[in-house]
């Protein structure tokens, strides 16, 4: 097998699906979703629970074993909830917390470890407007405290990156076109939009990029 490889989670959402298929030109994939999926070309789709931190650790393990050598992640499992501070309450900012870090954590965590003593790599998440502008999050409040994090951890990580040559690159998209947002915002103007497939193409150039200590972790697309 001399594909890169590269580990993709939310392989089955709306972003996920043609990140995939982007991705399934250049790369083999170690797919991961909630529900059982048929495997394809290039990919292997992995039923898992992002929340249960042994079997997220045991999976790259797994991986790690059969590749030897993982080049790459692009962790886009997550989930949204609009809600302004009085309409939050603390198990809302858990279900968002649990949802949009805590899935990506449990990979991240063994990822990197493996990245760190192999050589290097590209981490990939999905970031949030909101949590790149603070002052804009009043909306969402749970969502916007989980991406924030997920931000925050990328900042922290990065600051060692000369050492460790694994590098968090944030995604950050203003609303994504797909037909969930379609239907949930009908009255919306969709030309303002980031279409799925400019976020695959970014992620699939990031994916491949070589390891440069100065290079840009931070990509907006608002």
């Amino acid at each position: 097998m001399n594909r890169p490889v590269c580990i993709v989670s939310g392989a089955a959402g709306n972003l996920g699906e043609v990140v995939v298929s982007k991705l399934q030109q250049q790369f083999f994939m170690e797919a991961i979703v909630r529900e059982e999926h048929s495997t394809g070309e290039n990919i292997q789709y992995n039923q898992l629970d992002l929340t249960d931190e042994v079997a997220s650790n045991t999976l790259v393990l797994r991986c790690i074993q059969k590749h030897k050598k993982i080049h790459s992640a692009v962790l886009i499992a997550g989930g949204f909830t609009m809600g302004d501070l009085a309409a939050t309450d603390y198990a809302s900012v858990e279900k968002m917390l649990t949802l949009n870090f805590k899935t990506a954590y449990t990979l991240i965590r063994p990822i990197y470890k493996h990245m760190q003593s192999s050589g290097g790599g590209n981490i990939i998440v999905i970031g949030a407007k909101s949590a790149h502008q603070l002052a804009l999050g009043s909306f969402a409040i749970a969502y916007t405290l989980s991406k924030a994090m997920l931000l925050n951890l990328a900042t922290i990580l990065n600051a060692d990156r000369d050492k460790s040559k694994v590098t968090i690159h944030v995604i950050i998209p203003g609303t994504i076109d797909t037909l969930d947002n379609r239907k949930a915002m009908p009255e919306a103007d969709v030309s303002k939009w980031v279409k799925p497939e400019i976020l695959a193409n970014k992620i699939a150039e990031l994916c491949l990029s070589p390891f440069d200590a100065k290079a840009q972790t931070i990509h907006l697309f608002y």
